[in-house]
């Protein structure tokens, strides 16, 4: 956040009047529902990945890996590779090991790593699961902001920071096509849904409202990663633009299918929201 104001205010001739507030109920959705807590760690999910790390045969992947660098004897006395690491007076992240494995390796690591995320965090088996719900706030607030916006111009932007972990359910709730496809095959998850697309270094999502003068009707354009999204589900004649009224409405449409209102309590409904 620091480096983008840095930046922005650079490239500004009047310098902008920037009010910082702390949103971890909109941003930081996972922390205050248990029931998702308990999700992720839920058999279905754990056997469902243990069984694509069996398919993708990820033990021989590691051990193959280990064998290429070190002594299996050498193997035995090791703790942990996180720990070896420490002991070094390393981190993880001053660490290059993808010259150290073929093609082949990275990319059956590569399936279950986004499997992972797929099933905690994108659209999984349920589009209307617990992982895209959880985003429910985030959507809540952004409709909210661009009302107030509309009805006041109190602000000229309103911008959030956060993480890919807020992206991608965040991107499957708003039906951002590609962002919401689901799928049973993890194996080929690659070719339906792709988190380098969605939650790059960098990631974002934007609306941006479009008026003309003397007229009250407003166009909003969605963007995922500065590139014009189409939304799922919501029909237009004008891409890339939505007509506001119909995007909001059809946002509304699907919230009142979970018996959600716009002035709910989201500390509430995230401390009750359940995996169904």
């Amino acid at each position: 956040a620091d480096a983008f104001f840095t930046g922005l205010n650079s490239s500004l001739k009047n310098k902008p009047v920037i009010t910082r507030t702390t949103d971890d109920t909109n941003l930081r959705f996972y922390d205050f529902s248990p029931a998702y807590d308990e999700f992720t760690k839920s058999d279905t999910i754990i056997k469902t990945l243990q069984n694509l790390r069996q398919k993708e045969h990820i033990d021989l992947v590691n051990k193959i890996f280990a064998e290429r660098i070190f002594k299996s004897s050498f193997l035995q006395k090791l703790s942990s590779d996180q720990t070896e690491i420490e002991k070094a007076e390393l981190k993880t992240a001053d660490l290059n090991f993808n010259q150290l494995f073929t093609c082949d390796e990275l990319a059956r690591l590569a399936v279950v790593d986004a499997a992972e995320d797929y099933l905690n965090k994108g659209p999984g088996m349920d589009i209307n699961g617990i992982q895209v719900k959880i985003a429910v706030p985030l959507l809540i607030n952004f409709i909210q902001t661009t009302n107030e916006f509309i009805d006041n111009h109190k602000y000229s932007a309103q911008l959030r920071f956060a993480h890919a972990e807020t992206i991608l359910p965040f991107a499957a709730l708003l039906n951002i096509s590609s962002a919401d496809n689901t799928t049973k095959a993890l194996s080929k998850l690659n070719r339906y849904w792709k988190p380098e697309n969605i939650a790059p270094l960098g990631s974002n999502i934007q609306w941006i409202l479009y008026k003309k003068d003397g007229e009250k009707k407003y166009l909003v354009k969605v963007l995922l990663n500065e590139k014009e999204a189409r939304i799922n589900g919501l029909t237009t004649k004008v891409f890339p633009f939505y007509n506001w009224n119909d995007l909001t409405s059809f946002y509304q449409k699907k919230l009142s299918g979970w018996r959600i209102n716009l002035e709910a309590d989201m500390v509430l409904y995230l401390k009750n929201l359940t995996a169904e």
